[in-house]
C-alpha cells in the first residue's frame, strides 16, 4: 500500500486548513467540502507521494504535486483532490493484488475508515464493494493474530479471524461514479511518469 494515505490527508489538513487545527472535528469539516465537489476535482489531480512511494513504484525520490491548479479551484477542491489521488494510489495497489487473485470485496480498517464518504469513495472508485471491520489497528492486530495463532490460542488463521474480526456492512459502489471516474484516474496514472522524468530535488535534511 502507499506510504502517505493518512499522512497525506494530514499533511493537507495542517498546511492548507489552519485554522481548523484546534476543532476536534477537523478532518469531518474537510471531508464535508469535499464531498460538496464532484468525481475528478474538476480537473484537479493530487499525486500523494510525499515521501517517495514503494507501491507500484519503488521511487524513494517521487514526489507530491497538484496538477491541473487553476482559479477557479477553492481549498475545497483541493480536499477532494488529496482524497481522490490517496483512493487513486490505493486501487494502484489493488490492481497489482487482482492480477493474481480474484477480488470480490475490500476490507479496510483505521482511521479513514470511519469516515462514510471515504469509504464511498473507495468503493467507487475501486469499483468494489467496501466492508470496514470492527478492528482499527489494521497491521499491528494482524501480526497479534498471527502470534496468537503460533502459541495454539486459535487453530488457524481462519478460525483467530472467525472469531476475532466482525465484518461491518458492506459501502456499495455506484457503477455510473465508477465510470466517471476512469477520466481522472487515467490522468493520475499519466502523471507520475511523467513528472519522474524531471529530477526531483533533495529531501531537507
Amino acid at each position: 500500500m502507499i506510504l502517505t494515505a493518512g499522512g497525506a490527508f494530514a499533511w493537507h489538513e495542517r498546511e492548507l486548513a489552519r485554522e481548523l487545527a484546534r476543532k476536534k472535528d477537523s478532518s469531518a469539516l474537510l471531508n464535508r467540502e469535499a464531498e460538496a465537489i464532484a468525481p475528478g476535482a474538476e480537473g484537479l489531480t493530487f499525486l500523494p507521494y510525499l515521501q517517495g512511494e514503494r507501491t507500484p513504484h519503488r521511487d524513494a525520490s517521487a514526489r507530491g504535486a497538484f496538477v491541473g491548479l487553476s482559479l477557479a479551484h477553492g481549498r475545497a477542491h483541493l480536499s477532494r483532490a488529496v482524497v481522490e489521488g490517496i483512493c487513486f494510489g490505493m486501487r494502484d495497489s489493488l490492481a497489482i493484488v487482482r492480477r493474481m487473485a480474484q477480488v470480490n470485496e475490500v476490507l479496510v480498517t483505521g482511521g479513514g475508515a470511519k469516515s462514510k464518504f471515504i469509504r464511498k469513495m473507495q468503493a467507487d472508485v475501486y469499483g468494489l464493494p467496501v466492508v470496514r471491520v470492527n478492528r482499527e489497528e489494521g497491521p499491528a492486530y494482524g501480526a497479534a493474530l498471527l502470534a496468537a495463532v503460533g502459541a495454539g490460542a486459535f487453530e488457524d488463521v481462519t478460525d483467530a479471524c472467525k472469531k476475532t474480526v466482525k465484518r461491518l456492512a458492506p459501502e456499495a459502489f455506484d457503477a455510473d461514479v465508477h465510470r466517471a471516474y476512469e477520466a481522472p484516474y487515467g490522468r493520475f496514472r499519466a502523471l507520475y511518469p511523467a513528472l519522474r522524468s524531471i529530477e526531483p530535488p533533495e529531501l531537507p535534511a
